[in-house]
């Protein structure tokens, strides 16, 4: 709502001196102008006095109306334009909800993917520890941590390539929900995987025949 307020002054000096007495006549007019703005329409007050003679005008963009009737239509433009305000302060928090949301939701994303990526380099680091020791025929399988063939394979040829493929999309692409239910699967198998790799050491150290290979075996769990 836009107002602009204005009032104007004249003491106009009218008539002539009197040769008998010097009188002056005077008239004073004063003229009060006061217009708003609201919800796109221009509402006007004009007050015209002159001396004690009083004389008001009401315009809604620029056209006379009646008191009442400026009155009626001011009264339903300025509740018109309060609610397009409500609505626009309604709109603004809802938008720096949703912008907080989804900085928290990001940065969420960007602590999950750390672990992630932890996970899968501890993960690759062990397989690559198995295939050094050649371990192939001591596996121990456990329910307790990779609980047969199966469930090694679907951590090599399933799990490990999803994780790759998670660490290289953008944070914006990815379902918080879905991130979270993988990275908490791929973080325990990084764990299964590390207890398999000891225990498949302790079984080789128990049924080794090989005293060089035996020897290997039992450095690694020095």
């Amino acid at each position: 709502m836009r107002i602009r307020l204005q009032l104007l002054f004249f003491i106009a000096a009218i008539g002539a001196f009197s040769f008998l007495d010097s009188s002056v006549l005077k008239k004073v007019i004063t003229v009060s102008y006061v217009e708003e703005e609201v919800d796109g329409i221009s509402f006007v007050t004009q007050v015209h006095k002159v001396n004690d003679t009083v004389k008001k005008v009401w315009q809604v963009d620029e056209e006379d109306v009646p008191e009442r009737q400026f009155e009626k239509i001011l009264a339903a433009a300025k509740s018109r334009e309060f609610l397009k305000e409500h609505r626009h302060e309604e709109q603004l928090r809802i938008q720096e909800q949703e912008a907080l949301h989804n900085l928290k939701g990001s940065i969420k994303k960007q602590e999950i993917r750390i672990s992630l990526k932890n996970a899968l380099d501890s993960i690759i680091k062990t397989l690559a520890e198995f295939k050094r020791c050649s371990l192939d025929g001591y596996y121990k399988f456990s329910e307790d941590t990779i609980a047969d063939h199966h469930a090694l394979q679907h951590l090599l040829s399933v799990c490990v390539p999803k994780a790759k493929i998670i660490l290289r999309e953008q944070l914006d692409e990815l379902s918080l929900q879905e991130l979270q239910s993988f990275s908490k699967e791929f973080i325990q198998y990084s764990y299964c995987l590390k207890q398999f790799f000891l225990d498949s050491i302790k079984n080789a150290v128990n049924t080794c025949s090989d005293t060089k290979a035996l020897k290997r075996y039992l450095e690694l769990l020095s």
